[in-house]
C-alpha cells in the first residue's frame, strides 16, 4: 500500500468557491456529498485493490518531498479511492458542478484547488505550486474537465517545469465495470469487482521551453497510455 501522510489544508490556498448558491444548491451541497460519499465507500469496500510498482511512489516521494501524479478522466472514481485520505490535491471549476465535486472530495480525505481552464487557471496553477512547496501531492486528470477523451492538456507538464517535480503515470482499471456514457466514458467498478492500479516510470520534466513543455504533455500522454493497454487487453 502506499504511504499515506496527511497533507492539507494548508492556510494559503484557496478551497471555496467566489459564487453565491440559491438556497435550492446550498441544500444540494450540504446534503449530496456525504450521501454520494457514503454509497461510493460501501461499493468500495466490497472490492479488492491491488497496487502494481508503489515503490515509484515512494521514491519519488523521497527523493523530492512531494509528488504529481497523473491519470485520465475516465479513472477519477477509482484514483479517489486509491489515493483517500493522503491530502492529495486536484483541481475543480469555480462552477456548481466544480463546487459539488469539491465537496465530495472530501470525503476521501482529498482537497481541491479551484479554477479550470477557461476561469481562474493562472491563479490555480499558483495555487498548486504552493501545495508542491508545502510537500504535498497534486493530482491531475490529464484529459479533463471536457476531454477530448485520453489527450493531455498542459496543466502537469507546465506545474513539473515549473518545479522540477517529475510526473508519475498512474493507469487504473477496474473489471467488471460499468461505463457511463459521458465523454470520457467514465469507470464505475461493480460490487466486489478487482481495481488495479499501475504506477509507471517517473517521467522528469526538461528545462522550461515552450517546445520541452508540449514534448513532456506528449510523453505522459504516450506512457499512460501505454500502462492502460496490458489493462484492457
Amino acid at each position: 500500500m502506499l504511504p499515506r501522510p496527511i497533507k492539507g489544508p494548508f492556510p494559503d490556498i484557496e478551497y471555496n468557491s467566489p459564487n453565491a448558491w440559491t438556497p435550492r444548491q446550498r441544500f444540494i451541497l450540504t446534503a449530496a456529498p456525504p450521501l454520494i460519499g457514503g454509497v461510493m465507500k460501501l461499493l468500495y469496500r466490497t472490492c479488492s485493490v491491488e497496487i502494481r510498482h508503489p515503490e515509484v511512489w515512494e521514491s519519488v516521494q523521497r527523493e523530492h518531498g512531494r509528488i504529481i501524479v497523473a491519470f485520465w478522466h475516465e479513472t477519477l472514481l477509482l484514483a479517489l479511492w486509491v489515493h483517500r485520505n493522503i491530502g492529495q490535491h486536484t483541481l475543480t471549476s469555480l462552477s456548481f458542478d466544480g463546487e459539488l465535486a469539491a465537496r465530495a472530495c472530501r470525503c476521501f480525505g482529498l482537497y481541491a484547488v479551484r479554477g479550470s481552464s477557461s476561469r481562474g487557471a493562472l491563479a490555480a496553477v499558483r495555487q498548486m505550486e504552493r501545495v508542491l512547496e508545502h510537500g504535498g501531492t497534486v493530482g491531475f486528470t490529464l484529459d479533463g474537465p471536457r476531454g477530448p477523451r485520453r489527450e493531455a492538456k498542459a496543466g502537469a507538464a507546465s506545474l513539473a517545469i515549473k518545479t522540477g517535480v517529475p510526473i508519475i503515470p498512474c493507469a487504473l482499471s477496474a473489471a467488471p465495470c460499468w461505463r457511463l456514457r459521458s465523454w470520457d466514458r467514465m469507470m464505475v467498478p461493480k460490487p466486489f469487482s478487482r481495481i488495479v492500479c499501475v504506477y509507471g516510470a517517473p517521467i522528469a520534466p526538461p528545462k522550461e521551453t515552450t517546445a520541452s513543455a508540449r514534448d513532456l504533455q506528449r510523453q505522459t500522454q504516450e506512457s499512460l497510455n501505454a500502462l492502460h493497454d496490458p489493462l484492457e487487453s
